[in-house]
This record gives structure tokens, C-alpha cells and sequence, in this order.
């Protein structure tokens, strides 16, 4: 390639009327300049100058580069057309750092395991920072999008992608998906400050892209169960898993947060509930909005209580047994036949107290909401007030259970 002259031209229209044009390619800083001076002789010395600057340094970068090499060079210089030369340095860097990031980064699994022995960052009152262990109720969820993501447990984080992922969260539910989608972003946020991984494959328009779908059927009805498919749960819980009927049946008649990862039913023990005065009492360390409130129990939820107290149990420690609770349900819900949808009990419970008390106030203050907006929204499905009797007299002796 022929040195550029670098000659300098005569501009009249400016204070220092001598420029000397640096063409991109040969610029340090990879963007074309103009110089400007007072004389023509002090234009020409910096083009001088510059001459010997660009000889030197073309003579030096070239001199230990093979053939190949400098084919290469100049096969990369034209892929990047218009862009200015110091762009490939830049693109060299990049590709550079991702495979050192490569090599230092662990599988999958590792990196699960690494994140939940360091626990999570805390500031004391002195200001110092602390790392203590996550919340139980963080620990679950966390452990059920390690199970969730089991497939990818041996790849490199830094291999993941987010195709990859969405492949694993094929056929959850929004809700579900968004949960998992959370911890793992936390995951690789974390393999990021470690050096495992170059960038976190799950954007938060990702997870929001997942809360739009959750959202999508807000005018849609909210699924219940049946009269028919009440009674089978029921049933089929009283004959097969007993020790589920007091979860089941506050569910469905008092309205309680039923999740079995975090909600408030898990949390509960039998010293909150008072039989006599046929009332719940949920503490802010239960309660989702972390505020106590009253759940006052229908005559029918006190019959499958007592019920259940008479034949199994004493009214003493949890209310559902942890240990293996989601499997358990599982099972449970195959042997009643029913088709189970997220929250399908909690949505029952308001739609048919709704049509059958009529008592808005009450039926806010049972479950737990702020205000009527979240009740109208997800509990407004139409319930004929016949059907909602019906369902108000499910009682073990109604279901012939003694």
C-alpha cells in the first residue's frame, strides 16, 4: 500500500488557514482528523511528520506477520467495509475476553451449588456487608428451578443459551415459568461476577414477555371446580389422603392461600385456628401482605374440620404435612379426576361466596386483598346462586362420609 503524502491544503476562510487531512486508516485514533495551522511550513513539518509516523509503524506491524496473516488482516479489513480499522482491534478484544470467560467457566450445576452456599448480600447498621443464608421460602422456589433446569445441569454457563431455556420451560405455566425464570437469571448474574459466564441469557423482557401471557386471558373467566368436581376432591381425599382434608377444605371454603411452594396454608398451625369462636386468625409472619387478618369459617368448613379431627388428628402442629406435599397432591387430584388449574381452589372459594353471601367487604377481608380491583379481576366469574347454595352444603354427611 503506497504512503499517503499527507499534503497540505490552503483553506482562506479560516484563522489558521493550513489543514492536513489524516485519512481514517492511518489516524491513532481510527477516525479521520484534520489539523490545522498557522504557516504552510508548520503544516508540512506534521506532515513530514506524519509520513514517517505511518511508515515506521506499517514497517513494524507488518514485519513479523506471515502471508497468511496478512491476508487474513486484510480479509477482515474488508468484511468490516465503511467501519473505521480501529473497529477490529475492538471486535479482536471482545472475542478475546469471551474465551477466557469460556475457559473459566463451570457447568451449570456447579454454579447452582456455589450460589446458595454464598447466600445473600446484607448491610449490617456499622455498614459492613454481610452475606447470610437465603429465606426458606427463597431456598424452595430456587430448588425447584434447579430440578426444572436438570437437563442443562452439565453445560457450561457460559454455553447457555436462552433458546436453550425456553426449550425447558416448554408447557409450564406463566406463573411458574416467570418464578424459574428469576432465579435462574439471579444464577447467572452471579456466574457473571464470578467470571463464569460473558452475559445472562435471560432479559427481563424475556420474563416480562412471559408476565404478557399471564395476563392475556384477564377477560376470560377465572376456571373454578364444579359442584361435581368439589365433591370428588373431597371424596377422594377423605378415602385416599386423609391427612389433606384441612388443607383442603380451607382452600376451598376460607379462601386461604393454597400455594404449596410459599403460600400461607403451609405455614400454618392448628394453634390459628379457633373452633369455637369459628374464626382463623392468619399473623403477619403467615400472612402474604404480611398484615394479621380474621378469616371467619362457614358451617361447613367447621364440619370437614371436625370431621377430620374425629376420625385422624388432633388439633395440634402443621396443617398439612411438608414432606413431600406436592407429589402427594399430585396423586390426589388424579384419583378425584379433576382438571387443576393454579389457584382453581382459592378462585372457587371467592367466586361462589360472591354469588352466595353477597358480602363484598367480608369477602375481601377473608382473602386478604386491599382492595375490590384484584377481587373483581381474578374471582368474577358468574356462579348461578343455586349452584353457589349447593356448594355451601358440602358437608362429609352430605357426601355420606361418617
Amino acid at each position: 500500500m503506497r504512503t499517503p503524502q499527507f499534503t497540505p491544503m490552503e483553506m482562506k476562510d479560516r484563522p489558521c488557514p493550513w489543514c492536513v487531512n489524516i485519512p481514517a486508516a492511518y489516524a491513532q485514533g481510527g477516525r479521520r482528523e484534520r489539523k490545522f495551522f498557522n504557516t504552510k511550513r508548520e503544516a508540512l513539518d506534521y506532515a513530514k511528520d506524519e509520513k514517517i509516523r505511518v511508515e515506521r509503524e506499517g514497517r513494524d506491524a507488518t514485519a513479523t506477520l506471515s502471508v497468511s496473516q496478512r491476508d487474513a488482516a486484510a480479509a477482515a479489513f474488508r468484511l468490516l467495509g465503511d467501519q473505521p480499522p480501529q473497529r477490529l482491534l475492538e471486535i479482536v478484544e471482545e472475542w478475546s475476553r469471551l474465551r477466557k470467560v469460556a475457559a473459566a467457566s463451570a457447568p451449570l450445576r456447579e454454579v447452582f451449588d456455589r450460589y446458595e452456599a454464598r447466600g445473600r448480600k446484607v448491610r449490617a447498621r456499622s455498614g459492613a456487608v454481610l452475606w447470610v443464608p437465603f429465606r426458606p421460602s427463597y431456598l424452595q422456589q430456587f430448588k425447584y428451578a434447579k430440578r426444572h433446569a436438570e437437563p442443562l445441569a452439565d453445560l457450561m454457563l457460559s454455553d447457555i443459551t436462552a433458546a436453550q431455556i425456553e426449550t425447558q420451560l416448554a408447557g409450564c405455566s406463566p406463573a411458574y415459568a416467570i418464578a424459574n425464570l428469576r432465579s435462574l437469571r439471579a444464577v447467572f448474574e452471579y456466574g457473571i461476577a464470578e467470571g463464569l459466564a460473558a452475559k445472562n441469557p435471560i432479559t427481563k423482557k424475556m420474563i416480562e414477555g412471559k408476565g404478557a401471557v399471564a395476563g392475556a386471558d384477564d377477560d376470560a373467566e377465572t376456571p373454578i371446580l364444579t359442584i361435581d368436581e368439589t365433591r370428588q376432591l373431597l371424596v377422594a381425599a377423605a378415602e385416599a389422603a386423609p391427612y389433606f382434608i384441612p388443607y383442603i377444605a380451607l382452600s376451598l371454603f376460607a379462601g386461604i392461600r393454597p400455594d404449596l411452594t410459599n403460600g400461607e396454608l403451609i405455614k400454618m398451625d392448628w394453634s390459628m385456628i379457633r373452633m369455637d369462636e369459628k374464626m382463623v386468625i392468619i399473623p403477619a409472619k403467615v400472612s402474604k401482605t404480611r398484615a394479621q387478618r380474621i378469616v371467619h369459617m362457614e358451617q361447613n368448613l367447621v364440619d370437614w374440620l371436625r370431621y377430620y379431627l374425629a376420625k385422624h388428628g388432633k388439633a395440634e402442629g402443621q396443617i398439612i404435612p411438608l414432606e413431600g406435599r406436592i407429589n402427594r397432591m399430585r396423586i390426589l387430584r388424579k384419583a378425584a379426576g379433576i382438571e387443576w388449574k393454579q389457584d382453581v381452589a382459592r378462585h372457587s372459594f371467592g367466586s361462589y361466596f360472591m354469588s352466595h353471601f353477597e358480602n363484598l367487604s367480608r369477602c375481601m377481608e377473608n382473602m386478604g386483598h386491599q382492595g375490590s380491583t384484584m377481587l373483581f379481576k381474578h374471582y368474577k366469574t358468574a356462579v348461578p346462586k343455586t349452584e353457589a347454595a349447593k356448594y355451601w352444603q358440602i358437608t362429609p354427611e352430605a357426601l355420606g362420609l361418617t
